[in-house]
């Protein structure tokens, strides 16, 4: 095991103005960690340059195959990637194992990956993951936040973008394309962009699940999430999941979730809560939320299900709600809330009603 292609450790800092950085490694085979590329210990890659010119910054992770944790790009241990203006590219290609954790990015305890430019040059930051087969839990991509640290994934006029599809699962479940549990943020124009297709497993195969107290948000940019969930011979095989206090916020831009459900009882979007407390997409002023849920569930028959203490808009929104969906069933305690227009409508052209539980 611990056969890895390229690892950059031990507090160590790369630093280009105007050539790019540019990280690739391939892990050998046998045993379990066989990472592609290892980014770690107060590591730090940095761009500084500015304008047209400023260098781009390159991880490209392709892992080894093994018995478990099969990793194309492992960034941890306090490592950071930042950039002003050069774009910043994360691709990892997680390798096939007989046990669990095969993933294409894996993003646990980093300290940060951050766009600072301003204006039209600003870095854009792409994160791109393909799972490998295995077990379970062989996410795309998955953002570990623990308890006390400050992992972010963040620019100011950048755009992010994260792309992922997972792996499939051999025996067991829990297979996201996308697992999010850190904060992403935009805090100028920037645009977000979250795009996850799971596979095949058991359950809970989802295209992308936000986790709990996770958070992400824009201010004038946009915020895209699509999902396609697996299929698997279980249940939750949803499109997007926003979990109990996970929060998607914007101030003026448009938040879209667009979900399609995989195999059996599924949601397209699922924004899940309980009685301590729910899910929100919020708009904290003329910004849009958009919801758009379907698929091939069956079940429930509820494309889109909101649970109880669940929040849509909020009490500052302004923007237009617009919720399309053929089934859709809302928990007690739901609040849909905005001065703006609210629209509940059919996904399906034709069809002249949509059932609501």
């Amino acid at each position: 095991g611990f056969n890895v292609g390229v690892l950059i450790i031990g507090d160590s800092l790369l630093v280009s103005v105007d050539g790019e950085v540019s990280v690739k490694g391939r892990g050998g085979n046998g045993g379990s960690n066989n990472e592609g590329v290892g980014v770690k210990n107060l590591s730090t890659i940095r761009s500084t340059g500015t304008g047209p010119n400023a260098a781009t910054i390159v991880v490209d992770g392709t892992s080894g195959s093994g018995d478990r944790w099969n990793v194309g790009v492992a960034i941890s241990g306090g490592a950071a990637l930042e950039s002003v203006d050069g774009d910043v590219g994360v691709l990892g290609t997680g390798g096939d194992g007989f046990g669990d954790n095969n993933r294409g990015i894996n993003l646990s305890g980093f300290e940060r990956i951050a766009s600072t430019g301003i204006g039209q040059h600003a870095a854009k930051i792409s994160l791109t993951g393909i799972g490998g087969n295995g077990a379970a839990f062989n996410h795309g991509i998955l953002t570990f936040k623990g308890d006390d640290d400050a992992s972010l994934i963040s620019s100011v006029d950048g755009n992010i973008t994260l792309t992922a599809s997972a792996g499939d699962v051999l025996t067991e479940n829990s297979n996201s394309a996308i697992y999010a549990s850190n904060p992403i943020q935009s805090i100028g124009d920037g645009n977000i962009t979250i795009d996850g297709t799971a596979t095949f497993g058991t359950s809970n195969n989802r295209g992308v699940q936000f986790a709990n107290s996770h958070a992400v948000s824009t201010n004038s940019g946009d915020l895209s999430v699509t999902g396609v969930g697996g299929r698997g011979s279980g249940n939750q095989n949803e499109g997007v999941v926003v979990n109990r206090e996970a929060t998607l916020t914007t101030h003026t831009g448009l938040i879209s979730l667009n979900g399609t459900s995989g195999t059996n009882n599924s949601h397209g979007v699922e924004i899940w809560g309980n009685a301590e407390s729910g899910g929100k997409v919020l708009s904290t002023g003329s910004g849009s939320i958009e919801i758009i849920a379907g698929g091939e569930g069956t079940g429930e028959k509820d494309d889109f299900r909101a649970y109880t203490n669940a929040v849509i808009g909020g009490p500052t929104a302004a923007g237009d709600i617009s919720i399309k969906s053929d089934t859709m069933t809302l928990s007690e305690n739901v609040a849909i809330q905005s001065s703006g227009n609210l629209v509940i409508a059919p996904m399906t052209d034709g069809l002249e009603t949509c059932l609501l539980y």
